[in-house]
């Protein structure tokens, strides 16, 4: 393996000049018999950068009404090749090393990919390839000056003042942190630490091994912390609170949980089975999740787009067919009411941020001379203001805000619906604003209206 001697940029006419920009999110998981298959949640990150894709080629204004103008005078165009990692490391690696096997035919950038733990694999390969990457999820402290990396997500660094400061504002002066034991759990406790050491908060954290869970959870017992933060990925969730609750140390007055970024939880379509799933609603009433928010105008116009394309056949033809894959999406069906969030903003501006990069970027360029215009780079996303740390590569942080919200599950509200065999009986979930916070300088907490629902 080497590094790119030429660039991946062709000109094709006097006024047009054409790349490939690769994706590469994660949108798989195993089907129980070691094949792969689509998970329809992160499937929908990755159609966020296809929407980024087609609005930067054709040149739409349906989501950000200005990107027209911005590219008025740009001769660049792009095609794309959609490639899945698995959230898996090694597959992502492979991933990229199979688009990057024909060195005269070489992506000139990578948008991906959605977990840090492998996101800092492919970009180690990325960057020895020449191959700037833009990441809307990857929040590790690790990325911090990675070599042609970027991201339109600050670092959880920034997530870990905000919640010590919260639980500072609190009064809390002990503090249990739960996390798995893997890059991202590690990394986002270590940034608790400093915080929790600034604030004079006392920190005890119990890093979790797969299969001994439920040692941390005695242990979490034994240590008395009444405050938990659990820093659990989509994954491992059910599997902590299961665990913790069957310890006793969750679902009762005597424990206070909150949570990271667990935001589709709040969707109104995430349901819980009575028959299965008890254990879990009686543990998660009252979790508290803490999320980033980032607010822009065109948000409800990105939301609709994603809709109106789960429901376009041709164009949902057009995505598979850029896939590596399209075997995969046989007998998938692309219907989903679920809201879009965050993270989907953020894909598709770290989309975005590539496209106008590489529109002001001159000549035949290659990949340093691209991520040099990319930190330059500064426009109105759907996350709202998007520019880089010079230095970094992550987005500049000030004026962002974060957001605490109760998951409050009420059985006695209980609906039935109708799931795909006709029997699924979910939860009611309420959601109720508790905070905002601003984080600019300092994080500031503004009071803000609670309601609990019984």
């Amino acid at each position: 393996m080497s590094a790119t001697s030429s660039s991946s940029i062709r000109q094709v006419g006097p006024d047009r000049r054409e790349g490939r920009l690769l994706s590469l999110h994660g949108f798989t998981g195993d089907d129980g018999n070691g094949a792969r298959q689509v998970d329809p949640v992160f499937l929908e990150f990755t159609l966020a950068a296809y929407l980024a894709w087609r609005d930067f080629e054709e040149r739409r204004g349906d989501i950000l009404p200005h990107l027209p103008d911005l590219l008025e005078d740009c001769d660049f165009h792009w095609g794309l090749e959609v490639r899945d990692t698995a959230l898996s490391p090694i597959v992502g690696v492979n991933e990229l090393l199979e688009a990057t096997d024909d060195p005269y035919d070489m992506p000139f950038a990578i948008t991906g990919s959605l977990f840090s733990s492998v996101t800092l694999q492919v970009t180690t390969l990325a960057a020895a390839l020449e191959i700037p990457q833009v990441s809307g999820t990857s929040t590790s402290m690790h990325l911090e000056r990675s070599d042609l990396f970027a991201r339109t997500v600050p670092t959880n660094a920034q997530d870990a003042r905000a919640v010590m400061t919260y639980y500072h504002s609190l009064g809390v002066t002990r503090l249990a942190s739960v996390f798995m034991n893997e890059p991202y759990g590690v990394q986002y406790n270590q940034a608790l630490q400093q915080e929790a050491g600034r604030l004079g908060i006392t920190l005890l954290f119990f890093p979790i091994e797969h299969g001994k869970v439920d040692q941390s959870m005695q242990d979490l017992k034994e240590s008395q912390a009444r405050f938990v933060f659990a820093i659990v990925l989509e994954g491992d969730w059910r599997m902590i609170i299961q665990s913790a609750y069957k310890h006793g140390v969750v679902g009762n007055s005597d424990y206070a949980w909150m949570a990271p970024d667990l935001t589709y939880l709040l969707n109104p379509t995430f349901g819980l089975d009575k028959e299965e799933e008890s254990d879990i609603a009686l543990a998660m009433h009252g979790l508290g999740i803490i999320s980033l928010q980032m607010q822009a105008s065109s948000q409800h116009l990105f939301d609709k787009a994603l809709q109106e394309l789960r429901k376009n056949t041709t164009q949902l033809q057009d995505f598979i067919g850029h896939t590596a894959y399209p075997d995969l999406f046989s007998n998938f069906s692309f219907a989903s009411d679920a809201a879009p969030f965050l993270y989907h903003h953020l894909i598709y501006d770290s989309a975005i941020a590539l496209g106008l990069a590489a529109c002001s970027t001159p000549g035949l360029f290659k990949g340093a001379d691209l991520y040099q215009q990319l930190l330059m780079t500064e426009f109105e996303g759907v996350s709202g203001n998007v520019s880089f740390d010079s230095v970094t590569g992550t987005r500049d942080a000030v004026g962002t805000q974060y957001r605490v919200d109760n998951l409050l599950i009420s059985a006695s509200r209980s609906t039935e619906t109708v799931g795909s065999n006709n029997t699924a009986a979910t939860s009611n979930i309420k959601v109720n604003l508790l905070i905002w916070a601003s984080c600019e300088e300092k994080v500031i907490f503004l009071a803000g209206r609670f309601e609990v629902w019984i």
